[in-house]
């Protein structure tokens, strides 16, 4: 296909037509592509064809003004932040970190609009995003930093060199052929010999300037109308040529195999092409764009950390005298009315040069000791190792740019990338599992100083006569200074303890000036992302805030000074026709990174809370679950993209976002909230707690919203009490059903298992107590309250409160339509489970409570019984609602939920007419063509009788054999409950229940014996780590990839219960025949 595309080739004269140029260079960059994933060295024969058709894409697509979009995904996503600006200075796409509204207002109006041609041929290549899962050990700036994961090696023959995953493509076929060229070219770079290397970097030197200069002599004002006829604003800092050429050099760098060891062979200055590419990086350096400094910066690294330490010192060396020469200015070429700006974004880049070489190297020193690893080579240090690159000298060389004597000779962008450099600079020189040395003392305590005085001399202190001539720098450049005071904050922290002897208060003063940062950081996101990264890592430090070591009396709480930081990071965007005083009317609000980091830096400090009072109060659990109501309304199909019809860089599109993974997370803090909350308090304080989070819970699933409290304050009465109670949750909850109700289907599920959580605490503490009883009991709950409500001077609160016994109707009715609930008319299994789960709880809570209101030994649930019983028959018909609804797993989790249910159901006596017995029970009996007799398979004659699956196609075969399974564990358990006599009923019923157990009895031992075994060596399996599982069969089963995760869990958790009733039928069997044999 490669001849028939390429140039001079038989489709070539199809790009002469518009729609036939779109389809072609669709088809060119599917080519490419292909290219792209194939193992380096694997097409030798036409890989000089091929590269030499990748320069030439390169070259004409950026005369013809196409901008790549793979640039930001080369960079590292450290230096990100640098690029922040201020809300009202924004020009260019990611630079307000991913504001909602903002962001897609300035992504439309600086990008291309993409033809329906270009669109519509890539459609099908719509490539599903890769989501980032959280290991354990990483915290947020890790995981949103962690790079090389993704790299992920399809084949062994791709190990060999360093070859990259290709970027998923873009929606427009010119940038998409861009791209993959640029992928190509790079992937073929080191094939090619020393002359034909040179060449390229030539041909792109030459791109550079020639683009530069017919800039210069461009007619600015008719582009400019020819910009506004179009309706496209581009960045002044936007420069096409470069970009793509700092692209193409960084992925060449990239893909070489820089690391490898050129045999003690001093390379001095390196072959032409290496100082060709030195002399262009060098020249991209002072530009006015952040992404193509970071470019420029990145490439300088790779070239400067060449080789082992032994080579390329003459190469470093160089490039480390041409980046003193790029910051002096000697080298830049500029026009003198903006010289000094010119002057600012030189030192910058060279200051981020400077870390971009030490964080290279340790790369590098990572990289080789991992090598060493895996070819079990044991790997001899170097005393010169640590030497490989100068750091000392190059943190000197920082260190002039974060004084602040003489403000008028420095600009705050290039105390921006100071501030920057100097703790990427620390962070790869210094280790965090040793001892520091004096030296190392005196390093972090002069980066503590440059956070202090760079705080107060250059952002908070008054500067304007300083500043004059530069306020659109100060402004613009804002937000990305304090975000990197709060990543170089965040840096030290590790290191704070040891510098206690010289000052105690200094983690006090990190947090106070966080705060204030926050205070005034106008809500951008970057900022608000570092926060969350900043208390994240001081909740690993707690002791250094101690009240001893406290310059500022509440700092000494963390979850005091973050707590409303956080929450206001979460508040919900509501829109106005008017501006609110007390809401942000910016449209800045939303981006799902901020949030992330949120909730991730809130569950770190729960999980790190050591006392109640470092714990999250009950205030935390509403805003969330408002949030969450929030977040689920704003959920969109996972792959939908707003500017499909644009030409948009990489940058826009973050990776961090994953509303899905948001939106658990948020369900696991709540949960982590509630047991945490409950930590170290008395008996009296956590039932409160745990029944204002009931209530709460149980308004938000049955949609009940606040409501007007007819004169109760005055009412000191037991009933005035619990109508207070009950409107107190009802107020909690409008908070998060105030903008729609009735709740959306994902708040009632998650609403309804906190709620079924709470009562199962309530229950444990109840089981717990002399005497028990006195949550659950009416009149132990009624003389409870009167003696509250004797004690005077009493509000509302942990010595005032109802009981959980005095809201069951409401429980109870909550459960019970949480457990029908539709939508539209159709079925939604997922919030049906969580209802029968909250029902369940409300059986074993108050199952064995008699009613005291008629006193005949009637249980007090007895007069919901027509409510409960249509739940759970509604649960246990779900395999004939399967047949209705769309296939899944939840209609059999569904089930087999509802046979838990019914089960609690016989063993606590709640069932007390005979004919509901015999209904509910019809549905989980098995029947002769189900549990067949059939001796044990000795081959394949009998294995598929006792396998569980279903004859119909369209049902989930994985999840499927959870139908049978269900039934047979519900069998198992009223059998053996029976059996040892532990369900003390009625004669009549309880003759129902064994009649009905008693039929075909011999079949469902069989089958009862068969998922045991299954179960038993699926245990034995996982305690073994076995690797064998996979492909393993069984006796109900034919592979273990057969079936779903819910079905492993139910044979592995019932198989003693299903072992006990086989043998108990099969003795049962034998001792009814006429001999043993029979």
């Amino acid at each position: 296909v490669f001849p028939l595309i390429s140039s001079g080739g038989r489709f070539e004269r199809e790009g002469n037509d518009p729609v036939g140029s779109a389809r072609l260079s669709s088809t060119r960059s599917s080519v490419m592509e292909a290219y792209s994933w194939l193992p380096p060295g694997s097409f030798p024969l036409s890989a000089d064809r091929i590269f030499s058709f990748a320069a030439a894409q390169i070259q004409d697509l950026s005369a013809d003004d196409v901008l790549c979009s793979i640039l930001d995904g080369l960079v590292s996503r450290e230096d990100k932040l640098l690029e922040a600006h201020s809300i009202e200075r924004a020009v260019g796409p990611g630079q307000v970190g991913g504001s909602v509204t903002l962001d897609n207002n300035i992504s439309i109006r600086s990008s291309d609009i993409v033809h329906h041609n270009e669109r519509e041929a890539v459609l099908h290549l719509l490539a599903w995003r890769k989501k980032f899962r959280m290991r354990f050990h990483d915290d947020i700036l890790s995981l949103y930093l962690r790079e090389g994961d993704e790299n992920s090696i399809p084949t062994p023959l791709h190990e060999v060199g360093t070859w990259r995953v290709p970027l998923n493509p873009t929606g427009t076929s010119k940038v998409r052929l861009l791209d993959s060229s640029i992928h190509v070219f790079a992937a073929t770079f080191g094939l090619q010999d020393g002359h034909t290397q040179s060449d390229a970097l030539k041909m792109l030197e030459n791109l550079y300037l020639l683009t530069q200069t017919e800039k210069s002599n461009r007619f600015n004002v008719s582009t400019s109308l020819i910009s506004e006829s179009q309706g496209k604003v581009k960045p002044q800092e936007e420069d096409v040529p470069a970009s793509n050429v700092i692209a193409t050099v960084l992925a060449c760098l990239q893909a070489l195999p820089l690391h490898e060891s050129t045999y003690d062979t001093l390379i001095d200055r390196g072959p032409p092409w290496m100082e060709r590419a030195t002399s262009l990086l060098l020249r991209l350096l002072p530009s006015p764009s952040g992404i193509i400094r970071r470019g420029a910066a990145e490439g300088l690294s790779l070239l400067a950390t060449l080789g082992v330490s032994e080579d390329a010192h003459t190469l470093q060396s160089t490039i480390l005298h041409s980046l003193d020469e790029v910051m002096k200015g000697s080298n830049v070429m500029a026009n003198p009315k903006n010289h000094v700006e010119t002057l600012a974004f030189a030192k910058a880049g060279t200051l981020l040069a400077l870390a971009c070489i030490q964080r290279a190297a340790k790369r590098m020193k990572k990289n080789e000791e991992e090598r060493a690893i895996a070819r079990s080579v044991s790997r001899e240090s170097d005393k010169n190792e640590i030497d490989r690159t100068p750091v000392m000298i190059m943190m000197t060389r920082v260190l002039p740019s974060l004084a602040t004597q003489n403000p008028e000779g420095d600009s705050l962008l290039a105390r921006t990338y100071a501030l920057h450099s100097f703790g990427v600079l620390i962070s790869n020189s210094i280790s965090t599992d040793t001892l520091l040395t004096p030296d190392q003392v005196q390093i972090i305590w002069k980066a503590a100083e440059a956070v202090e005085s760079s705080f107060l001399g250059a952002w908070s202190a008054v500067v304007s006569d300083t500043c004059r001539g530069r306020e659109r720098e100060k402004f613009a450049s804002g937000p990305a200074f304090l975000a990197v005071i709060l990543r170089l904050m965040t840096t030290l922290l590790p290191w704070l303890r040891e510098l206690k002897s010289l000052d105690r208060w200094l983690a006090s003063r990190f947090s106070c000036i966080t705060s204030t940062i926050l205070e005034y950081s106008s809500n951008h996101p970057v900022i608000l992302f570092e926060g969350s990264v900043f208390f994240e890592r001081l909740s690993a430090h707690r002791d250094l805030i101690t009240p001893n070591s406290c310059s500022v009396v509440t700092t000494h709480n963390l979850s005091a000074t973050a707590t409303p930081f956080l929450i206001s990071v979460l508040q919900p965007p509501y829109p106005n026709v008017v501006a609110d005083s007390e809401l942000d009317f910016s449209n800045c609000q939303g981006p799902i990174d901020a949030q992330r980091s949120a909730i991730l830096c809130m569950k770190e400090m729960c999980a790190s809370s050591k006392s109640p009072d470092d714990t999250f109060t009950f205030g935390v659990g509403k805003a969330l679950f408002s949030f969450l109501h929030d977040r689920i309304g704003r959920r969109r199909f996972q792959h939908f993209s707003d500017f499909r019809s644009l030409a948009l860089s990489r940058a826009v599109v973050n990776f961090f976002e994953d509303c899905q993974m948001l939106e658990s997370e948020v369900i696991s803090l709540i949960q982590a909230i509630l047991s945490s909350e409950i930590m170290g308090r008395d008996e009296n304080e956590k039932s409160f707690v745990i029944i204002q989070w009931l209530l709460f819970s149980r308004c938000l699933a049955s949609g009940d919203g606040a409501k007007t409290l007819n004169d109760v304050d005055s009412d000191c009465s037991v009933p005035g009490l619990i109508e207070r109670t009950r409107y107190i949750a009802r107020l909690c909850a409008s908070d998060a059903l105030q903008y729609s109700n009735p709740p959306r289907w994902q708040l009632r599920c998650v609403s309804a298992n906190v709620a079924s959580v709470a009562m199962m605490m309530l229950l444990s503490m109840d089981d717990g107590t002399d005497g028990g009883g006195f949550l659950f009991n009416s009149k132990s709950a009624q003389s409870r309250c009167t003696a509250m409500l004797r004690k005077e001077n009493k509000e509302y609160g942990v010595e005032l409160h109802s009981q959980p016994i005095f809201h069951l109707e409401e429980l109870v009715t909550t459960a019970c339509s949480t457990s029908t609930s539709t939508s539209n008319h159709s079925e939604l299994p997922s919030v049906q489970i969580s209802g029968l789960r909250l029902l369940i709880s409300l059986f074993r809570a108050f199952g064995s409570q008699l009613d005291a209101t008629i006193n005949d030994g009637t249980s007090v649930l007895e007069q919901y019984s027509s409510q409960i019983i249509s739940a759970v028959k509604h649960a246990l018909n779900s395999e004939s609602l399967l047949n209705e609804s769309v296939p899944g797993t939840a209609f059999h989790r569904l089930f087999s939920t509802g046979c838990e249910a019914l089960f609690v159901m016989i063993s606590e006596k709640l069932i007390s007419d005979p004919i509901a017995m015999r209904r509910l029970l019809q549905p989980v009996l098995l029947g002769a063509t189900e549990t067949p007799s059939v001796p044990f398979p000795t081959g394949d004659e009998n294995e598929s009788a006792l396998w569980m699956s279903s004859s119909h196609i369209t049902d989930d075969s994985r999840s499927y054999p959870l139908f049978r399974l269900s039934k047979l564990c519900f069998l198992s358990k009223v059998s053996m409950l029976i059996a040892l006599g532990e369900i003390h009923i009625e004669q009549s019923k309880l003759s129902i229940v064994a009649s009905e157990l008693e039929k075909e009895e011999t079949g469902r031992a069989i089958h009862c014996a068969a998922a045991a075994i299954d179960g038993f060596l699926l245990q034995d399996s996982q305690q073994s780590q076995s690797n064998n599982t996979i492909s393993r069969p069984g006796l109900t089963y034919k592979n273990t990839t057969d079936l779903d995760g819910s079905v492993q869990e139910a044979l592995i958790e019932n198989w003693p219960m299903l072992s006990a009733s086989a043998i108990s039928s099969i003795i049962k069997a034998i001792k009814a025949g006429d001999s043993e044999s029979e």
